[in-house]
């Protein structure tokens, strides 16, 4: 497992950016990941705070022909996408706007872009077939309040790779 990026208590200032500058997903040579979707996961009101997104299986054409595209080299990497919220009002707000499912590649138009009130910070965890990005998320005119659970959730995922 390899932590991209980490929270650093002194540095916080310096890692938040605007929604229009923070990065989506990578996918390095993984072309056809692109066409993979991720969905909406249920937490009710157990999470007040968080809002995940996990791959869905495609049982279209398209994933049935991946391994004779890729010439059987295309090895699944799935993208967990984490969420955590300065408050349960701004998550509520955001999840009402997002959509339930997601095309990996529209990812970052479609959930990102608009949160043009917001301020997000992002740490990417890879560990074996998955990658894990957790992004913070604040309105531009707040302090964070959730740096405790930040780093706890950083700290989750590290040690146990998928909370979901």
């Amino acid at each position: 497992m390899t932590a991209v990026a980490s929270f650093d208590p002194d540095h916080d200032h310096e890692q938040w950016k605007d929604s229009e500058q923070v990065t989506g997903l990578d996918f390095g040579g993984q072309i056809l990941q692109r066409f993979y979707a991720i969905q909406k996961v249920p937490t009710g009101s157990c999470t007040p705070h968080l809002l995940f997104y996990k791959p869905v299986v495609s049982s279209s054409a398209f994933g049935s022909l991946r391994p004779v595209l890729s010439l059987g080299r295309s090895i699944i990497k799935w993208k967990y996408i984490i969420f955590l919220f300065n408050n349960p009002e701004l998550k509520s707000r955001v999840a009402a706007m997002w959509p339930e499912r997601v095309q990996l590649k529209r990812m970052k138009q479609c959930l990102l872009k608009s949160l043009h009130d917001c301020e997000l910070q992002r740490v990417k965890i890879r560990k074996e077939g998955m990658t894990i990005y957790l992004y913070a998320v604040k309105l531009r005119s707040e302090q964070f309040v959730m740096q405790e659970v930040w780093t706890r959730l950083q700290q989750l995922v590290n040690e146990k790779g998928n909370i979901l």
